[in-house]
């Protein structure tokens, strides 16, 4: 009895270690899948590989080294990490990245690897669209899919009709995927449809790095888009203070990457149209119309800086040419750039701006203007800006109340860090997969290839 009770009480000491290590190992898995699908460095690949393959005394073996390659790999990415001595298990947790959303997608890249390893996934054919009351075979295909990616609960047993629960699953999927909600499955949704799992592992967990490094580097003050998803936040003292959409460049005149700092706020802006788009955009419209330079509010001028005056005959003849003119928007309801413009600079001419097209803001694709971002809620930027950055905020509130077109710009007491970032993939909550179209085609490869396929000439 007494050697009975000496060898459960050591049992009972060792098994909480044994429990440890397992946890470490599985916790320690999770990492390396994350890190092997984003594909920074293929080492990781190799080292998933490995764990999948190995014995867990082999991986206890080996942990030491690999726990040092991700450390490394973090601390290039300039990623902080906490540091942490004792058991396996503490030292795997100090190495995660430190983020809400780390859980939310090393579980749904679980998930996902457990659907690509378990299903056929079967393609929806592209000849067939779907629309709400069809009878059709492919609808099983459909329902199917939709569970299997969380947008239709299992209950569903509808067969070969497409029903009323149908139809609001697909428009959940299609919001999740910044596509037209208008239920009907279409060559877009179809795309998104046949995506294979591990496809949108990758997609996740490289948008996961890409974002987490770039966040974590920022302070608490910014405003930032992301083009694909066609967003802005404006993040002060750490905290989400405004929400808006935005319309970006088009797939040819695009957007670009970078960060910088907004330095003044204008009110009023008048727009000097770069030359390309004067040749491009502006000199079409008046060989169509040669009254489009007075009706929209353009003032013209040769290059030595002398304003011209011409009858709309006369300026259709002169479009007929190179048109060697510069052209200036006053400020007005057709003004392109609407009622603000906020600077920062740029190589790149670009800035964000309001807009008199506002009915633009409802499309979902909204890759649309020549590279500058058009705010949907810019008022509320723009009172945000000056409420809190603004030196002159006297002259503000004068200007902003008057009814008339004075261009003022506005100098700001200090800087608004701005970033411009391309993201195709998060998580919004623990069960909530945001998807968006490689609009530029910037991803690696595998892209799903969408991109927008309307855009106009306007900044």
């Amino acid at each position: 009895m007494r050697l009975t009770g000496l060898l459960l009480t050591t049992l009972l000491l060792i098994s909480p270690v044994l429990a440890d290590d397992r946890r470490a190992l599985d916790y320690f898995e999770r990492h390396l899948r994350l890190l092997s699908l984003a594909g920074d460095d293929p080492k990781f690949a190799g080292y998933y590989q490995l764990y999948l393959s190995s014995s867990q005394n082999d991986k206890l073996a080996h942990f030491d080294d690999i726990l040092m390659d991700i450390s490394l790999y973090w601390q290039q990415q300039g990623v902080q990490l906490t540091s942490a001595t004792g058991d396996r298990l503490q030292r795997v947790l100090a190495i995660e990245p430190r983020a809400r959303d780390y859980l939310w997608v090393i579980n749904r890249v679980r998930y996902l690897d457990w659907l690509q390893a378990s299903s056929d996934w079967p393609q929806l054919s592209r000849d067939v669209w779907l629309r709400p009351g069809d009878q059709h075979p492919q609808v099983r295909i459909l329902a199917d899919r939709l569970k299997a990616l969380g947008d239709l609960h299992e209950s569903w047993q509808g067969g070969r009709h497409y029903d009323e629960t149908l139809r609001q699953a697909v428009l959940r999927f299609q919001q999740r995927h910044g596509l037209e909600m208008d239920a009907v499955v279409g060559p877009r949704t179809q795309t998104w449809l046949n995506m294979a799992p591990e496809r949108r592992a990758q997609l996740l967990a490289r948008n996961f790095i890409d974002r987490f490094k770039y966040l974590s580097s920022l302070g608490d003050r910014y405003l930032l888009v992301n083009i694909p998803a066609y967003e802005m936040q404006l993040v002060d003292d750490g905290l989400l203070r405004l929400h808006s959409r935005v319309i970006v460049g088009s797939r040819y005149r695009q957007t670009p990457v970078m960060q910088s700092q907004i330095s003044n706020l204008v009110i009023n802006p008048s727009w000097r149209v770069p030359r390309k788009l004067t040749y491009r955009d502006i000199r079409p419209k008046i060989l169509n119309d040669g009254s489009y330079i007075s009706t929209k509010g353009f003032d013209a001028y040769d290059y030595q800086g002398n304003k011209l005056e011409h009858t709309a005959e006369e300026w259709q003849q002169l479009a007929m040419s190179r048109f060697p003119y510069r052209l200036v928007q006053r400020p007005g309801e057709d003004n392109a750039l609407g009622r603000y413009k906020f600077h920062f600079a740029n190589d790149f001419s670009v800035y964000l701006h309001d807009t008199p097209d506002k009915h633009l803001f409802s499309q979902a694709d909204r890759a649309l203007s020549s590279g500058c971002i058009r705010v949907e809620r810019v008022d509320a930027l723009a009172n945000w800006i000056a409420a809190n950055l603004v030196t002159d905020k006297q002259t503000w509130v004068e200007l902003v109340n008057d009814p008339g077109l004075q261009t003022q710009w506005f100098a700001l007491d200090d800087v608004l860090p701005i970033h411009l970032v391309y993201w195709t993939a998060w998580m919004q909550g623990p069960d909530n997969a945001q998807f968006r179209s490689d609009i530029y085609r910037k991803q690696p490869s595998g892209s799903t290839g969408l991109s927008a396929a309307a855009y106009t000439n306007t900044p």
